[in-house]
């Protein structure tokens, strides 16, 4: 599912949707404050997260020696994009969950790989609340494993 261009934006537009990343996406991409019974949540959230061509990113810290620290450069792979030391990881609202669930255990070029391939296969591209639980119960579930 790296080069899925149709993933990738229905997962965008799906963000956008969202009831709990709608706050934190319009604090990040339009300065937009919500109420102050979030804000502080928001503000702290906002800390770990960018948006990156209208789609929302959890931003963590890369161990990566080859990247040079003289210039300030963005890389785009399978729509991942990469600044410096940090690696950005799509976050997926809750609406898209079990289709990257689905994709990344059950699709013919995944062969039912077990939880923790399916847990390193995702968890290296997007980010979401609880998907450590979430790949186990997909697999425990699975039919065919």
């Amino acid at each position: 599912f790296g080069d899925n261009i149709q993933l990738y934006d229905d997962i965008r537009t799906a963000q956008w949707q969202d009831p709990k990343l709608i706050p934190l996406l319009n604090y990040l991409q339009n300065q937009q404050l919500p109420d102050d019974t979030i804000l502080q949540k928001i503000r702290q959230l906002a800390s770990f997260h960018r948006v990156i061509d209208g789609a929302l990113y959890r931003v963590f810290r890369s161990s990566s020696s080859s990247v040079d620290d003289s210039s300030s450069s963005i890389t785009f792979s399978d729509h991942i994009p990469s600044i410096d030391h940090q690696q950005f990881r799509l976050v997926i609202p809750k609406s898209k969950i079990h289709e990257l669930l689905s994709l990344a255990h059950d699709y013919p070029t995944s062969a039912h790989l077990g939880r923790r391939k399916t847990l390193f296969r995702l968890s290296t591209r997007f980010s979401w609340t609880h998907m450590r639980r979430d790949v186990e119960a997909y697999v425990r579930s699975c039919k065919l494993c």
